[in-house]
């Protein structure tokens, strides 16, 4: 059916009208624009309904990566200063003894890099295994209780579509 649909509106494309072909590149446009933010919705709400243990062994597993990242960084940053430092130090030597002044006031600082890094992610803001399972209880049984509700109100319908289709056993209905 949807391979019709855009069947329908790709031919409006090659239409020798001008007016059906630009009104068939729009709706293939809408429809492709459709297609992509519809796909983009779905996959947001799959991620949001997974179960909540699942979620906390991905967050867990996500800061680990990230925490091991952020470790790797401040690891490559400070043997970046330290070399940056030495390779500094070894330039202010040989040019203090290649000077015949001395040396600028600013080298008797030693150099120190200000670099921003941001602080590594807090585990205390994951929730626990515990809270994760308790959570995941609390919406299975919510679950339950909504399809239970389901299964009633079903049961109720049926019984009133019963009581509403069924005739009068002394009214004999006669076709006109």
């Amino acid at each position: 059916m949807l391979g019709w649909v855009i069947a329908a509106l790709v031919r409006q494309i090659h239409h020798r009208d001008p007016r059906r072909k630009v009104g068939g590149v729009v709706a293939v446009t809408t429809f492709a624009l459709v297609a992509l933010f519809w796909n983009l919705l779905v996959a947001h709400y799959r991620e949001a309904l997974r179960d909540p243990v699942d979620q906390q062994q991905l967050a867990v597993s996500t800061y680990n990566r990230l925490h091991a990242w952020h470790t790797d960084l401040c690891d490559y940053a400070r043997d970046l200063e330290k070399s940056c430092r030495g390779a500094l130090d070894r330039y202010r030597n040989e040019n203090r003894e290649a000077r015949s002044t001395d040396a600028p006031l600013i080298w008797q600082a030693p150099w120190s890099a200000d670099w921003d890094l941001p602080e590594a992610p807090a585990k205390s803001d994951l929730p626990s295994e515990a809270e994760a399972e308790e959570r995941s209880r609390e919406m299975h049984r919510q679950l339950e209780e909504r399809e239970q509700r389901l299964r009633d109100c079903h049961e109720e319908c049926r019984e009133l579509v019963n009581e509403i289709t069924r005739l009068d056993p002394h009214h004999k209905a006669v076709p006109a």
